[in-house]
Order: C-alpha cells, then sequence, then structure tokens
C-alpha cells in the first residue's frame, strides 16, 4: 500500500512538472481564460454604475409565486363607465392562472424595483406595467403602452409572457371594440438574475456559458492529450507502476491544475470584473471543479483510446462540438442535464446570479464523471501497446 501510494505520489509530482513546463499547457489553462474575460469585459468595464440596494427595498423581495405579477400604473381616466386598466389586468388574469395582481402608483416603480421583483426564487417569469396615460390614450383614439419584462435568466419566460400578453390584447381589444393600433405592447428584458443589475459586471450576461465553456474546453483538450502523447509512459510500465495507478496520477494532476486554474479565473471574475456571485464560493467552487472533473475523465478516456495526437485532437474536436450542439440545440432537458457543458452552464448561472443549489445537476455532473473514470481504467487496462 504505501509502495502504490509512493508510486502514485511520484506520477502525480511528474505530471504536475511536465505541465508547469509546458508553455502550451500553461497558455491554454492560464493565458485563454484571461483573454476570453479581458475581451468581453474591457469595452463595457468604464461603464458600470454604482448601484446598491438599499436595506428598505429588500421587502419588495418577499412576494408569493406567479406567472406574471401586473401592475396598474395609470391614474388616467377616458371611459366614464370603465376603468380601461383594470380591465385589461382582469383579462390577463383569465388568461394567466395563477396570477397575481401587484397594484401601484408610478412613482413607487424604478427599473431596481422591477429587477427585485424578478430576481426573487419563482417569483414571476414577467412583469406587466400599465404605464401612465394608458386609459386616455387608447379613449382618445391614440395609444396607450404596456411595459413588459422579462427575466434574462429564464429563457422559455419570453416565449411565456409573449404569447399571454398578446393574447390578452386580442381579447380585450374584441370586448371593448378596439380595432386599431390602439394598445403598443413594449417587450423588453430585465437583464438581471440577482439582486443586482447585471450592469454592476461588464461580464455579467456572458459570464455563465464562457467561464464553463474555457475549463471545459482547456481541461478536456490537455487530457485529451495526456496519455497518447506521453513518450515515457512506455518504459514507464515496465516499472512496477501499474496502469491504473497512473490513470490516477493523471487525474489527481489534472484535477490539482484545474483547481488553480478556476481560482485563478474567479480571481479575475470577482475582483477585476465586479461578478456578483450571491452563492457560497466554496460551492461555486466545488460547482467548477467538477465540471474540471469531468473534463478530466472524458479527456482521459480518448486519450486511452487514441492511437496518435492527431486522433486525439480528432476526438476531442468531436467530443466538444458534439456538447455544444446539444447544449445549444436539443431542448431536451432530460437528455441536457446529462451534458456537462449544459449542467455547468445551468447549474453556474443558478448558483452566482440566483443563490440556488441545483443539486440534480452536481449529481449528474459527479456522476459522468465516475462512468469516464471507469471507462478511462478499462480501456487502458484493454490497450494493448503505448504510441
Amino acid at each position: 500500500m504505501k509502495k502504490g501510494f509512493r508510486r502514485v505520489s511520484a506520477l502525480i509530482k511528474k505530471e504536475l512538472e511536465a505541465l508547469f513546463k509546458d508553455k502550451i499547457a500553461l497558455i491554454i489553462l492560464f493565458l485563454l481564460p484571461l483573454v476570453v474575460i479581458c475581451a468581453i469585459g474591457l469595452p463595457n468595464l468604464n461603464k458600470i454604475p454604482d448601484r446598491f440596494i438599499p436595506d428598505d427595498i429588500k421587502i419588495w423581495m418577499d412576494q408569493e409565486w406567479a406567472y406574471l405579477i401586473a401592475v396598474d400604473a395609470d391614474t388616467s381616466e377616458g371611459d366614464p363607465e370603465n376603468d380601461l386598466s383594470q380591465e385589461f389586468i382582469n383579462i390577463l388574469r383569465e388568461v394567466d392562472s395563477p396570477f397575481t395582481i401587484v397594484l401601484q402608483t408610478p412613482d413607487h416603480f424604478s427599473a431596481l424595483i422591477l429587477d427585485i421583483y424578478l430576481i426573487r426564487t419563482g417569483v414571476s417569469q414577467g412583469i406587466v406595467i400599465l404605464d401612465q396615460g394608458f386609459e386616455r390614450g387608447i379613449w382618445s383614439g391614440a395609444f396607450g403602452n404596456i411595459s413588459i419584462y422579462y427575466d434574462v435568466v429564464d429563457v422559455q419566460a419570453s416565449i411565456l409572457v409573449t404569447d399571454r400578453v398578446t393574447k390578452a390584447i386580442a381579447k380585450f381589444k374584441t370586448e371593448f371594440n378596439f380595432y386599431r393600433f390602439e394598445i403598443i405592447p413594449e417587450f423588453d428584458i430585465i437583464d438581471v438574475g440577482g439582486v443586482v443589475s447585471s450592469e454592476v459586471s461588464p461580464i455579467f450576461n456572458p459570464a455563465p456559458m464562457s467561464i464553463i465553456i474555457v475549463i471545459l474546453a482547456s481541461i478536456l483538450m490537455l487530457a485529451t492529450q495526456s496519455i497518447v502523447s506521453d513518450v515515457a509512459l512506455g518504459r514507464m510500465l515496465l516499472t512496477p507502476a501499474r496502469k491504473g495507478e497512473v490513470v490516477m496520477a493523471k487525474l489527481i494532476a489534472y484535477s490539482i491544475i484545474g483547481s488553480i486554474q478556476i481560482a485563478f479565473i474567479l480571481t479575475i471574475a470577482i475582483i477585476f470584473f465586479y461578478l456578483v456571485v450571491l452563492a457560497n464560493l466554496l460551492i461555486v467552487f466545488s460547482l467548477l471543479f467538477l465540471v474540471s472533473l469531468v473534463s478530466t475523465t472524458i479527456g482521459l478516456f480518448l486519450s486511452s483510446l487514441s492511437n496518435s495526437r492527431l486522433q486525439a485532437n480528432q476526438y476531442f474536436v468531436f467530443t466538444f462540438v458534439t456538447m455544444i450542439i446539444l447544449t445549444w440545440f436539443l431542448e431536451n432537458e432530460v437528455i441536457q442535464k446529462w451534458v456537462p457543458f449544459y449542467a455547468g452552464q445551468k447549474a453556474f448561472t443558478e448558483l452566482a446570479y440566483r443563490g440556488i443549489v441545483e443539486t440534480e445537476y452536481f449529481i449528474s455532473l459527479g456522476l459522468v464523471s465516475l462512468v469516464f473514470l471507469a471507462l478511462s481504467l478499462i480501456t487502458f487496462q484493454l490497450r494493448k501497446r503505448m504510441v
């Protein structure tokens, strides 16, 4: 046991030394993330306003869940018999159930308060505001504005909110004999997913995708070459070192280097580009570590299958592109949650911008790592020769 531990320790040391001496590997691990984050964040760095949430505003976050929150911000008069703004909300309620109505006066509203309504866990999928002058505008033959906002974090919200508001407008116009363009809906995104506006960080919107994709791609690329490009591995296996020890040593070495990379990326994103992370940083680090781990295990499996560096590169491209396609085009969450890119991006978004721990994505990343680690050990054991 002690001898095995010493062998593994020596192999880990060898792997780390090789990685730190490899300039290309260091560029991929550290310079690439830096370039990506700076390219995204630097153009908008000077546009960051100093915005914080006052304590007295936080009371707005204590709301019941609803599909939509409707706000009658119109105090104008037009129809002597009906409150048209309230009638519209009543119709919207019929289209969307369950439904919450929040009645406020216009001066109570600001972009910050609207943000807070949407960022609460499941508070709503959108906000519909009947702007000041809505009733007077449509009654006078002009037009009335409706502002519709939906959460940038919730990809499906735009479809749902648009559909329900459009149906409500059609029904309202039919009931009250409006047949022209009296009602003008203005759809917009509330670009916030946490308790502060996305304007606080210049990398708010692309951070979940770019951070996950950089970690996934860089570790996967290097791990895919880890076995097939190890020139000394053939001679090493003539010693008492076992194949299983070699795989585990490479796994641990890449996990260590991946942890350093994750710490580097989070430091740059949080300190220099003001990325807001609501969840505990240790939990966020654990998630990114799982992404790095699953990248390593997939890479080791692909490397143990490869007979040449070119073949390993081809496996890498195929695997990476497949993950991108399954994440962006599949639209089946049951399958997607097992795709590391999708699971990592989704879990990071929920953790950083909502403070929610989606355990199913942690579990899926962990299980995928175990599966590919087992496949790596089996494949490498069955390997007949080293290149």
